[in-house]
């Protein structure tokens, strides 16, 4: 999906009700995001000064996540898929996208010190990158088709309009 996300499906093990009162069968296809790491380390090699990277990486990101909605339109080929999820370190953030923080346990200390090794060894600035914003746990995040859809759909179009304007 665009340049910085992967979308793979999978059937979900257990049934599941999230925060804004989604209900998800179990056997219902989701969708499962996973950064496209070539494609991040192709805008760090870019972009450089690296104060530029988080703004083209925001910008890629835009992108994806505008691809990944119009997928999720029908005809598109995600259109029956009513939920994405993606575990992360990174999530404070991603509220203000749309997405939803997973309550309950306090999220995987083994995805999370994966996540953190992969970032130290794929950042440029390597553990420096490691902060403590980036999180020991790793989170999942979840992000309904209604939530994509309402967040970005079209949405590229403004996103490329506020940036050309500064």
């Amino acid at each position: 999906m665009g340049s910085v996300l992967r979308v793979t499906t999978e059937p979900l093990r257990t049934p599941l009700t999230l925060a804004d009162g989604t209900r998800i069968k179990q056997g219902e296809r989701v969708g499962v995001l996973h950064l496209n790491n070539r494609q991040v380390l192709r805008l760090h090699r870019r972009s450089a000064p690296s104060g530029q990277v988080g703004f083209a990486f925001r910008r890629h990101l835009y992108t994806s996540l505008n691809a990944l909605a119009a997928a999720a339109t029908k005809p598109g080929p995600l259109a029956d898929v009513r939920v994405f999820c993606a575990f992360t370190i990174l999530h404070e953030r991603l509220r203000r996208l749309g997405f939803q923080v997973e309550l309950g346990d306090l999220g995987s200390v083994a995805v999370g010190a994966y996540q953190r090794a992969l970032l130290a060894s794929l950042h440029p600035d390597g553990r420096r990158r490691l902060t403590r914003s980036t999180r020991r746990r790793a989170r999942r995040v979840w992000l309904t088709r209604e939530a994509l859809l309402a967040n970005w759909h079209d949405h590229e179009q403004s996103v490329f309009r506020e940036e050309s304007s500064r």
